[in-house]
């Protein structure tokens, strides 16, 4: 998984699977490297150049990476604990959940032998994989996301066409996702943010990652909000964590009455 082109060539020439006839399936780890290597193809650049080009420069930010810098990988953040779901360890876990119907799909694409080990491997650093290893600041994804949500623009200036921005939160499908055994209403890559309110917000996107890292954009709001931790789950959710959804619940909840004054 380390390198790239292995990784990508193995993609190519991969048989399509059957299930996508029936429906969207996501690609918890893979996806990184298929967008990766269209964007390669297309522009003739690297990815990683086209992600500092095109969203870190624009966007004035530093802390955005999928390669990190030598002299910056002293202010990572050391991920604990190990992912260890429901306190089990992670291969069995995979290998039960691989024999029940309704999770094989998630086992298979998100809980591959040995990924809680190469997470917090220092080697993930040096490898472009753009599907789990982006290294960022809350300040980096809030500014990228605040650009969603105010129309294409950040700090006056127009970083996304609005066109682009009504393509990018337009739902896509809504058809049940045969990985996750669940209807995510994906729109060109994002999920509808799920927050710890009664009411879920309309005309959002945002993506949540595996350990509880994640972020949002409100288009009604104008509101924008991003949550990184290097703490893996919690004693709850060994893959998640709910102060993502409760921080954003909060945030919403005041960029609405703010809106209303």
């Amino acid at each position: 998984m380390l390198n790239y082109d292995k990784v990508v060539s193995a993609l190519a020439g991969a048989s399509p699977d059957a299930r996508r006839k029936n429906g969207p399936g996501y690609h918890a780890v893979t996806y990184g490297w298929l967008v990766a290597e269209l964007v390669a193809r297309a522009t003739g650049k690297s990815f990683q150049e086209v992600v500092v080009e095109e969203i870190a420069a624009p966007l004035g930010v530093d802390e955005y990476w999928y390669y990190v810098p030598q002299d910056e990988r002293s202010r990572i953040a050391k991920l604990f604990p190990h992912i260890n779901p429901g306190g089990l360890n992670w291969q069995f876990t995979s290998a039960i959940l691989a024999h029940v119907a309704p999770t094989r799909g998630l086992a298979e694409a998100a809980m591959p032998d040995g990924f809680d080990a190469l997470v917090r491997d220092p080697q993930v650093h040096d490898a472009v994989m753009p599907g789990w290893n982006g290294v960022f600041s809350a300040d980096a994804v809030a500014k990228m996301y605040g650009a969603i949500a105010n129309g294409g623009m950040i700090d006056g200036q127009q970083f996304l066409k609005p066109d682009t921005v009504q393509k990018s939160t337009t739902i896509a499908d809504r058809d049940r996702d045969y990985v996750l055994a669940i209807k995510p209403n994906w729109s060109l890559g994002y999920h509808k943010p799920v927050l710890a309110s009664r009411s879920q917000p309309q005309n959002a996107i945002g993506h949540y990652g595996v350990g509880g890292s994640g972020g949002f954009a409100d288009l009604d709001t104008g509101l924008s909000l991003a949550f990184v931790t290097n703490r893996l789950g919690s004693s709850l959710t060994a893959l998640g964590d709910l102060r993502l959804a409760r921080l954003g619940a909060a945030a919403l909840s005041i960029a609405q009455n703010w809106s209303d004054l």
